[in-house]
């Protein structure tokens, strides 16, 4: 490991003798490698190089020709350069009043002549451990203002940039951010600062194969690297091609691992680009450290973050999805999570649950109150003991206080220190069969996806209206019929197979199907075979079916999560700018009308700087308005605002489409939640503009309000676009069912028909040849017909 023993100095010599210059700046520049030594005739020659080359100790004679002696050339350095340090060079004779007047010039310290060379380097020692002190005085404030930026998200691509930006803020000119992909122990590029001359996001260095990261790995605290270390401790056959690609040849570095614990985040990298080796000292090492140890920690929060959201979100995606009801709670009994179908079982809304102990709705089959406190403790106690119990049938008060019974299976949750943290339990309804049937194929229905229910046998019990949709067939006449009947015959043999591992082993299975549609010709599709159990045994096998525009939506529907909480985080982002922004430009508007009158161009740019600044403040409102709608309350709503609002929030993105809003001024309000109506406009006014993209004029969309009747009004969203194909029309309002090649989610419509469900109003598609567009018609019920 190369390190300077020491500061780089440069030395700045003012005497007017050309012998003391020369014999002076010799010694100085023998005495370290690290000393620069430059040199000057007069005070004006020392000024000038000063303005060009900073210095950080200056030697000057008190006595020089030219007009300025040392005492003014003293005065002025620290005037115009307070960093360099002077020290002066007196005779022994020299008044006591002179040399008060050189130390209230600024002066460092003074030497009487002649020199001696022992004091005057420990003057340049001194004035060195002054400038390690300021060094790291500065960096430790630094380091304070990037703890802070770091504290303020768990966004992972924010904390990286952060980081890079952080380090060159403690003076590196470049900085790499690697993440440690643990799973195939490689180091993969982040984020950096600085000129690399390639592309670093994603740039990947297995460990196995670079003997110098794995080094760095295994070893916590910063090291330098140059050329010769690198050919010292690896030998001279080391060529690893990321050593080329980031300019490291010739050019020291410092790199250090990101660790938390035991854990491996990554490694971060800093150099000064082109700098000579001997350039990083002991405190750039300790400085590198501790800044090394805020982006461990940083990036180990916010990847636990992620994890947690994640964990929260695939959590909740249970809660709201599962047939039965889905109850946590914590190690002491009390319900933390509810499924929102935990009110068809217990009869209570799960927001009247959560915080309560399970012990209160706890009964027995005569509905005694004062068992409750007993049969849970036994219940946890019995998990505990077997670490889960399977359909335990107990009794629950309903919202009607008479004991329902059901079926509960319960299971021990625990932290990553394997410390018990509470209980996940699902409830099943044992009331009559009946209700759980319609129950579970309203829920069948509702997939996104084909799904059909086969018994031990292999004959169909069951389909939903998707299956029917990806095979162009009714399969009511189906049922009861065997399923291989209706896979291609090259595939029976392997369906087969699978159907029977599914069956013995409960495990779920997955292959590629080619089903058979009425005409013989075959579709490919993705299945997925998984066991259907009732009372803890398999009973059969559900099948899910996938058709590939499916799979490709589905892919995109995850980047539209990633982008959905990107936005959400915008606003707050945007809004810290604009919070610095408006009153700077207020304040900037006030002090000139106060200094001078400001010129005409100089209030235009003003005003241009805040209105601009204003109307972004309204976007983010809209976008925040927009991303995170209230829960669903009702309201008078007048439908024209509602689109105006619309077509405002979407203004930027319409500038080359001409929008047409043939409005009835005179309608009356309906019944409704503003921002979700608003979303109803954007998304089929986004779906026109995408519609006409690259086509030549006319691009128009054209919105029509009208009363229809006594009870209702109808606003039609019409566009000149290329129209939709009459045998897509049955998908359109599909979940991930898309007409568009390469883009696009499926979940545009889906979701403005959810939420004109929601309103009780109706959409379609109306008629009209493809050459003319496309035209939706919605219809909303009125507020005094409500």
């Amino acid at each position: 490991m190369s390190l300077a023993e020491g500061l780089p100095t440069n030395i700045l010599i003012v005497d007017d003798r050309p012998e003391i210059r020369e014999s002076l700046g010799s010694l100085v520049q023998s005495e370290s490698p690290l000393f620069t030594v430059a040199t000057a005739a007069s005070g004006i020659e020392a000024l000038e190089h000063l303005r060009i080359v900073s210095a950080d100790v200056v030697l000057c004679d008190l006595k020089l020709k030219g007009g300025m002696d040392g005492i003014e050339v003293t005065r002025r350095i620290k005037n115009s350069y307070p960093s360099a340090r002077v020290i002066v060079f007196t005779g022994k004779d020299v008044q006591e009043d002179t040399k008060s007047q050189v130390r209230q010039a600024g002066a460092f310290s003074y030497l009487s002549k002649p020199i001696n060379f022992d004091e005057l380097l420990h003057g340049i020692a001194t004035i060195n451990s002054i400038r390690t002190t300021e060094y790291l005085v500065r960096c430790f404030e630094a380091l304070s203002r990037i703890a802070y930026s770091l504290q303020e998200t768990f966004d992972l691509d924010a904390l990286a940039h952060r980081i890079v930006n952080g380090a060159c803020e403690l003076g590196f000119q470049r900085a790499r951010l690697y993440l440690f992909d643990e799973a195939r122990r490689t180091l993969i590029g982040k984020a950096h600062q600085g000129e690399l001359g390639l592309n670093f996001e994603g740039y990947e260095i297995p460990l196995d194969s670079s003997p110098i990261i794995t080094h760095i790995f295994e070893h916590d605290r910063p090291t330098v690297w140059t050329g010769e270390d690198i050919r010292k401790e690896f030998g001279d056959q080391i060529g690893e091609p990321w050593l080329t690609d980031m300019d490291l040849h010739g050019i020291p570095w410092i790199d250090v691992a990101l660790v938390v614990g035991n854990k491996r985040i990554g490694t971060l990298a800093v150099d000064h680009h082109g700098s000579p080796e001997g350039l990083y000292t002991r405190e750039d090492l300790r400085i590198t450290e501790i800044f090394a140890g805020l982006a461990a920690q940083s990036l180990n929060n916010g990847r636990l973050y992620q994890e947690q959201a994640l964990a929260n979100a695939f959590l909740g995606s249970i809660l709201r999805e599962a047939p039965d009801a889905v109850v946590s709670t914590d190690i002491h009994g009390v319900i933390k999570q509810a499924s929102p179908s935990i009110e068809g079982v217990t009869g209570h809304p799960p927001e009247r649950m959560v915080g309560r102990s399970a012990a209160e709705f706890y009964t027995d089959e005569k509905g005694s109150p004062e068992v409750g406190r007993i049969i849970a403790r036994d219940l946890m106690e019995e998990v505990r003991t077997h670490g889960r119990i399977t359909n335990r049938r107990v009794c629950l008060f309903g919202l009607d206080f008479l004991p329902r019974p059901i079926s509960v299976s319960l299971s021990l949750l625990h932290d990553d220190q394997k410390h018990e943290i509470g209980t996940l339990g699902i409830l099943k309804d044992l009331g009559p069969f009946e209700a759980q049937t319609r129950r579970y194929r309203d829920l069948l229905e509702g997939f996104g996806y084909g799904t059909i229910l086969l018994d031990r046998r292999g004959i169909m019990e069951y389909c939903n209206g998707k299956a029917e949709r990806l095979l162009h067939r009714p399969l009511d006449g189906a049922l009861g019929k065997p399923f291989l009947a209706m896979i291609s015959e090259p595939q029976r043999d392997e369906f087969e197979r699978s159907f029977k591992t599914v069956l013995r082993e409960g495990v779920e299975h997955g292959l590629d199907l080619d089903l058979l549609r009425p005409d013989g010709l075959p579709v490919p599709i993705k299945g997925f075979l998984t066991p259907f159990r009732s009372d803890g045994a398999v009973k059969g096998v559900a099948v899910a079916l996938y058709g590939l525009a499916e799979l490709a939506s589905l892919d995109r529907s995850g980047r539209l999560m990633a982008l959905g909480q990107m936005v959400a985080t915008l606003p707050h982002e945007i809004n810290n700018a604009l919070n610095n922004l408006l009153p700077s430009s207020r304040d900037l508007a006030t002090y000139l009308a106060k200094a001078s009158a400001p010129s005409e161009r100089v209030r235009f740019y003003l005003d241009v700087i805040t209105r601009n600044a204003e109307r972004i403040q309204k976007i983010v409102r809209q976008i925040r308005e927009f991303a995170r709608p209230r829960e669903f309350q009702r309201e008078q709503v007048g439908i024209n605002d509602v689109i105006k609002e619309a077509a405002d929030f979407l203004q930027a993105t319409l500038r080359d489409i001409r929008l047409v809003l043939d409005l009835d001024l005179a309608l009356p309000e309906v019944l409704g939640e503003p921002t979700r109506l608003q979303q109803v406009f954007v998304n089929l006014m986004t779906n026109a503009k995408e519609a006409m993209e690259g086509q030549d004029e006319p691009r128009e969309i054209r919105i029509q309000s009208r009363l229809q009747g006594a009870s209702s009004l109808v606003v039609t969203v019409t566009d000149s676009g290329s129209g939709i194909p009459q045998e897509a029309r049955e998908f359109l309002f599909d979940p991930f069912f898309t007409l568009k090649t390469g883009s696009g989610t499926g979940l545009g419509l889906f979701i403005v028909k959810s939420i004109m469900d929601l309103h009780g109003g109706t959409i379609e598609v109306l008629d009209r040849p493809r050459e003319e567009g496309t035209c939706f018609k919605l219809t909303f019920k009125l507020y005094s017909s409500v």
